[in-house]
């Protein structure tokens, strides 16, 4: 069983970087080896996986510079929905989500 989390590894790291803090303090403080310490702030241990990017959409409408060309149509230019949709090709229901952020929430 583990004694620290990856939270703790986390702060460790945090703190060892940041400050001057020995080794043999944050032992002490986390109830751990020195070793252990050196380990986490060396990155041997305690590493959160990184989870790859999920693939790109291919089945999406617009790119993101579209999107963001439609958001400010309407948030500058004041333009609607329909008058965006004439323009891009589009329904008005379709720019509407788009514009209104209730689709391509991940393009800001």
């Amino acid at each position: 069983m583990r004694k620290l989390t990856f939270e703790d590894a986390e702060w460790i790291r945090a703190i060892k970087k940041n400050t001057r803090v020995t080794v043999r303090v944050l032992a002490k403080e986390y109830k751990v080896s020195p070793s252990t310490i050196e380990n986490i702030v060396n990155n041997k241990v305690y590493i959160v996986p990184v989870v790859p990017p999920p693939p790109p959409r291919p089945s999406r409408k617009f790119t993101a510079q579209q999107v963001l060309q439609m958001r400010q149509l309407h948030e500058v230019k004041g333009l609607g929905a329909t008058a965006i949709s004439r323009l891009m090709g589009q329904s008005a229901t379709t720019v509407r989500e788009v514009i209104h952020y209730r689709t391509y929430k991940d393009v800001a």
